[in-house]
């Protein structure tokens, strides 16, 4: 099967979402959990490694359905940013990726 970067770039679409939604509104108290899983998707970015893990995976189809599920909630971040943004589904959208992605590196 090819190598599908699709979810890292919309890992990295989302981090540059979510930079200029913090950039562009003025922030509180309710922000805080989105500037930490923001700052959190920075490091994860730089070590989430599709290759690798495709390299490792015993089931390279389950794989890319995971990677498929991350990329979808990905898009939907990018939508609620884009639309009306509830602070509390952005923060539980990212930890759901962040659960994922740490039950794929397992």
């Amino acid at each position: 099967m090819a190598l599908d970067n699709s979810s890292y770039d919309a890992l990295r679409n989302t981090f540059f979402s979510l930079q200029t939604y913090l950039n562009s509104t003025t922030l509180s108290s309710e922000h805080s959990p989105i500037i930490i899983k923001h700052e959190t998707l920075a490091e994860l970015l730089e070590s989430f490694d599709v290759e690798a893990l495709e390299e490792q995976t015993k089931n390279v189809q389950d794989l890319h359905d995971q990677l498929d599920v991350i990329t979808a909630l990905c898009k939907q971040i990018d939508e609620n940013i884009q639309g009306d943004t509830v602070i509390s589904d952005l923060a539980t959208n990212l930890e759901t990726i962040f659960i994922k992605i740490k039950n794929i590196s397992l």
